[in-house]
């Protein structure tokens, strides 16, 4: 798989200039230097020079999006930085047509990128070269783009702002911090992530969680006395805090965040692929979505539009649905069930007669997808079906594939062979996608009606009333 990612220049940080002085000048010149007088440490520019290259070897794997285990292939890894060295300054990097030849195009699933208008338009040529790969969008950046539409939504758009400010106005200001670190017991505001949309829903959920100790706060002697309750900002946070409509509002943009979130960190972790569990984590995110909603389609209407736009224009491929098949960890849960429909067996055969050429041997993978679906033979054994959520999906078919060769050869081509036991995804980790917003739902429905004092009839709807607050 050949996997890129781009970040605009906006982005990045000025990166060194490529350092043009080679071991080989250093020794050459440095014997002339010593024989004047001048003290010339080898070993010390040497070590310098390999601190650059691995600082730029570093930005690039970062800008690229590559997993930072990759460093672990020390064989295949140690010949390329050998390869560059020897190739000297200049070397000029390859591109993908290049880079699918070398490595064979009958050895490419697929070729990812994100929807910058040049690699739109590298991946309409690449489909055009090699018609048996796929182009597809980075799950991840996909996802992203998800949020970005969504935070264009109220109230979504408003609520990251109020949580923002409420954080602005208390952080910068140290005896402010002090009280406020006492009532909220030393937790951080902010919680920083790989993404602004994820830090965005990390710090409402933080937030969220302060909620009372903030309150509890606003409302002490040690706030009404300070010279943080005369100011404007000040006053202006605390209305925030006080009214129950920013509380309402934080509530509803969790509710639609925290399974997003979670199914980001599922497609963006570095450990474990996602590819054969994306169908199924955002099939479980709008789930949870429309049951923290209590199934009122009105409240999640428009962001469901969002969702299915962004999946069905930029990440829905037979691909997908060709990983969900052979993902035997799903495929026999969901086929008892009955909920593979129709449209997901189309793609399905739509991805066997693009990666697989020959018709006889489609023919063979069709006969074979029957005794796969049946579990009939030694895909039936116990250990075989123990197996199907103990073992990496390859070391799954390599073990009880074999009476079904040339599906087993399909599956692993798909799947990918690199991946291994380490990299077997966690059924938990799905789970958690279902009970993301479980702990929502023993909060109240509307703040208006939660009371400042337990049992004297107050709420927080008077007092925002009161205030003026909207």
């Amino acid at each position: 798989m050949v996997r890129t990612h781009t970040i605009s220049t906006a982005d990045q940080e000025p990166k060194p200039q490529v350092v043009a002085t080679t071991i080989a000048e250093l020794e050459t010149t440095a014997a002339p230097k010593q024989r004047k007088g001048e003290d010339v440490d080898l070993e010390s520019c040497r070590k310098s020079l390999r601190e650059r290259v691995v600082d730029a070897f570093a930005r690039w794997m970062y800008d690229a999006g590559l997993t930072f285990n990759c460093v672990n292939y020390t064989d295949s890894f140690s010949e390329f930085i050998e390869a560059v060295g020897q190739y000297g300054p200049g070397m000029k990097p390859p591109i993908y047509h290049e880079t699918i030849l070398n490595v064979g195009p009958e050895n490419v699933v697929q070729v990812v990128t994100d929807n910058a208008s040049e690699n739109k338009k590298a991946g309409g040529m690449l489909k055009g070269v090699f018609p048996n790969i796929y182009w597809t969008l980075c799950a991840a950046h996909c996802i992203n783009l998800m949020f970005g539409d969504i935070f264009k939504l109220a109230p979504y758009s408003t609520v990251f702002a109020k949580a923002i400010k409420i954080y602005s106005y208390i952080s910068p200001r140290p005896l402010l911090l002090n009280i406020m670190r006492r009532y909220k017991k030393q937790r951080n505001l902010v919680k920083p992530a790989k993404t602004r949309f994820t830090t965005a829903i990390l710090t409402l959920h933080n937030v969220y969680l302060q909620k009372q100790n903030l309150r509890t706060l606003v409302l002490s002697t040690e706030w009404s006395e300070s010279i943080y309750a005369k100011e404007t900002l000040g006053k202006e946070v605390a209305r925030f805090i006080i009214g129950p409509y920013f509380w309402n509002d934080t509530v509803q943009a969790l509710k639609v965040g925290n399974p997003l979130v979670s199914v980001l960190r599922l497609v963006d972790g570095e450990k474990k692929p996602p590819m054969g569990y994306i169908y199924e984590a955002m099939d479980r995110a709008k789930e949870a979505i429309e049951k923290a909603f209590d199934h009122d389609r009105r409240k999640y209407e428009r962001v469901f539009e969002i969702i299915d736009k962004r999946w069905d224009d930029q990440l829905h491929q037979p691909l997908h649905a060709a990983w969900h098949i052979l993902n035997l960890g799903l495929f026999y849960t969901n086929n008892e069930n009955k909920t593979l429909d129709l449209n997901f067996w189309k793609e399905y055969h739509a991805r066997v007669a693009k990666l697989v050429p020959d018709e006889v041997k489609q023919y063979k993978i069709g006969q074979e997808l029957g005794v796969y679906m049946q579990a009939d033979g030694i895909l039936g054994l116990a250990s075989a079906i123990r197996g199907r959520t103990k073992l990496a999906l390859v070391e799954w078919w390599m073990q009880f594939g074999y009476e079904v060769p040339n599906l087993q050869q399909f599956a692993i081509r798909n799947i990918g062979s690199r991946y291994k036991s380490r990299n077997i995804i966690d059924p938990i980790l799905l789970d958690n996608i279902d009970e993301e917003n479980e702990w929502l739902t023993g909060g109240p429905k509307n703040h208006e009606e939660e009371e400042v004092f337990e049992g004297e009839g107050l709420t927080f709807g008077h007092v925002a009333m009161a205030s003026g607050v909207e």
